[in-house]
This record gives structure tokens, C-alpha cells and sequence, in this order.
């Protein structure tokens, strides 16, 4: 909730000194072809993150029979004796405009998943540590990635600051609703009074969204709770 209200300060604070900015219907990034917005993310992140040993990566998309079941996009972590094989799969079926694309990218790829798989695979971990799989760490730093990376995009940065605000808060609203649902026992009737206080009232979007938290309990937490954390320990330690 506090960072809920952060975001929160960060959206009106730059929506008061730039109006304009809530006109904006159209955000074109560069390229939309995969493989070049990767590159570009791999470039763009190495002032801000250490390096790691540089890697082919390949880009696929799901099969159409799969299309309704699988996740919009995902990277598949490589077995240890083939470190040097990377696959992220796009899910056509999610419709992607060209920064979302971007986004999902940086979440799967560079400085998200790959990166990490990359980056810890060379602090040479006990090999033991790849039998354990821990979600908050996994899915938190790869969402920590992605709020990072609208500023690697060739957008003006007061709207990369305010579309990053946006997209974590509405992370953030389905995590706090996730608890409401499934630990406090909100009725959908309690979710649409939640989320009423952040102005969403159509009724089409509580209901899925009320659904979508129904059938799959903690997964929005591990996203959320583990970017918070990070963003809470990089605070710690910029204070230090």
C-alpha cells in the first residue's frame, strides 16, 4: 500500500506539471522486430546494471493450438549444460502494441530472466541452488526489470516516468486485490467498492479481473511483493 501510494504521487505530481501528457493515445518505440529490442535493452541497461557474459537468444512464437492456454509471453530457462541456448516464446494472442512488446521483452529478456539466469549462472552458485525454485525472487526481479525499462525506451521521460507509475500501480491493485479476495473474502461486490476509490468502475473489467485473481491465488503477489522488496532494498542501500 505504501508503494501503491507512491506510484500514486509520482503519477499526479507529473500529470500536474505536464496535462498534456493524458492526451497522449500513441507510444511508438523504435522497432517492433524482437531481436533488435533486445539488443537495444542489453545496451541500454549496462549503465545501471552489472555486466554478464553476452548470449544468442532466440524468439518464438506459440503454436495457434496453444495460443488460448499459454501464457502472452515466457522465457525458458536453459538446462545447466546449455547455458549458451536461450528461448522466449511470444503468445501472438496478446496482442501486443510496440511498448508493451518492449516491456514484456525486458521482463523475459535483458535486464529480466535471461539476464538473471545469465548473471547468477556466473557467480558460479552451488550447483543445488538450481533444484530450488523460489517465485517472489524469480518473477519479482523480472517485474523490478520491466519498471525499469520505459526508461530505455526513445519516449519523452516524463511519460516513460508516468507509464511506469501506471503499470506498477495497476501491478499493485491486483496484488492488494488478490489478498482481498482470497484472505479478507471479498465478495465482488467488495473488489468493485475497492477499486472504485482508484475511479475503475466498469463493471466488464472488475469481473475479469475478479476472475483472473479467483482461479490462480498468489500469482499476482510473487510479481508484485518481490519487485517491492527489491525496490525497498535498492532504497536501503542508496540511503547506505
Amino acid at each position: 500500500e505504501e508503494q501503491m501510494t507512491t506510484d500514486l504521487q509520482t503519477i499526479t505530481s507529473i500529470v500536474a506539471e505536464h496535462p498534456e501528457l493524458l492526451k497522449t493515445t500513441s507510444y511508438t518505440i523504435d522497432s517492433q522486430e524482437p531481436l533488435y529490442i533486445l539488443e537495444t535493452l542489453e545496451e541500454k541497461m549496462q549503465a545501471d546494471f552489472p555486466s554478464a557474459s553476452s548470449t544468442s537468444c532466440q524468439v518464438k512464437y506459440v503454436d495457434p493450438s496453444l495460443e488460448e492456454y499459454l501464457s502472452p509471453a515466457f522465457y525458458l530457462t536453459p538446462p545447466l549444460d546449455r547455458m549458451e541456448e536461450h528461448v522466449i516464446y511470444i503468445n501472438p494472442s496478446g496482442n501486443y502494441d510496440s511498448l508493451s512488446l518492449f516491456t514484456t521483452l525486458a521482463h523475459e529478456g535483458y535486464p529480466g530472466h535471461l539476464y538473471q539466469t545469465l548473471y547468477e549462472n556466473s557467480c558460479n552458485p552451488d550447483p543445488v541452488r538450481n533444484l530450488f525454485y523460489f517465485g517472489g525472487y524469480v518473477e519479482g526481479w523480472a517485474t523490478y526489470a520491466e519498471h525499469c525499462s520505459y526508461a530505455y525506451t526513445n519516449l519523452d521521460s516524463d511519460l516513460a516516468a508516468l507509464l511506469s507509475a501506471n503499470s506498477f500501480l495497476s501491478l499493485g491493485l491486483h496484488a492488494r486485490a488478490d489478498v482481498g479476495i482470497h484472505y479478507e473474502g471479498w465478495t465482488p461486490e467488495g473488489l468493485a467498492d475497492f477499486l472504485a476509490g482508484y475511479g475503475i468502475t466498469n463493471q466488464n473489467t472488475i469481473h475479469t479481473m475478479y476472475q483472473a485473481i479467483l482461479q490462480d491465488p498468489g500469482n499476482y503477489l510473487k510479481y508484485y511483493m518481490g519487485a517491492v522488496e527489491i525496490l525497498q532494498l535498492k532504497k536501503q542501500t542508496e540511503a547506505a
